[in-house]
């Protein structure tokens, strides 16, 4: 197995047919629903982080997979590094210490990412704001907003188009519970420039 740092975030893994029959793993059939296969893709990750450093044990991974001509296969590991990690804080750090105490928070659910980054897009206003992403339900992604009434007020609006409003007032302890944090500050500026 042969293994090269393309870059901060990205790495390719070259297993051989030898390698392929060790780790119990087909290339036609590597499936992460299996659990034969997150237990190689765990092992071959533990093994780059010791060999090379390249930790992804806490980072979500996006893996391709492409046959070689030898029997074996090329992985590509790009790391999905979460928006706002810098100076030291995890986004969860860094989320808690960007929102304002005592502003009002308006809570936005959207079922896919793209009907998120389509409001994030058409959305131009103040306060802070803030993605989660919910673990347990894929495909649910939530918009928080901190700011003053007139802020909400235009976000209503857009975002009913695209999603809907949370008015429980266990929504907010649902998310710090069972959501990560995928855009810790200014959340509807740093999306929005994606679409």
């Amino acid at each position: 197995m042969d293994m090269i740092r393309i870059s901060e975030n990205k790495l390719k893994v070259m297993l051989t047919w030898e390698d392929m029959k060790a780790y119990d793993i087909d290339c036609d059939s590597i499936d992460y629903e299996d659990i034969r296969t997150r237990r190689a893709l765990r092992s071959i990750l533990d093994e780059a982080n010791r060999k090379i450093g390249f930790d992804a044990v806490r980072d979500r991974v996006f893996i391709q997979v492409y046959p070689s001509r030898c029997g074996g296969c090329e992985l590509f590991v790009t790391r999905l590094a979460l928006f706002g990690e810098d100076d030291g804080m995890n986004s969860t750090q860094k989320y808690k210490a960007t929102t304002r105490r005592g502003s009002t928070v308006a809570i936005y659910e959207f079922s896919s990412l793209s009907l998120l980054l389509s409001a994030c897009g058409h959305l131009r206003c103040g306060g802070d704001s803030a993605v989660f992403c919910d673990e347990d339900k894929r495909g649910s992604y939530f918009l928080l907003l901190f700011g003053a009434d007139e802020d909400m007020s235009r976000a209503e609006a857009v975002c009913g188009e695209y999603g809907g409003i949370r008015r429980q007032p266990s929504a907010y302890a649902y998310i710090k519970e069972h959501c990560i944090c995928i855009c810790a500050a200014d959340a509807i500026e740093t999306l929005g420039a994606l679409c």
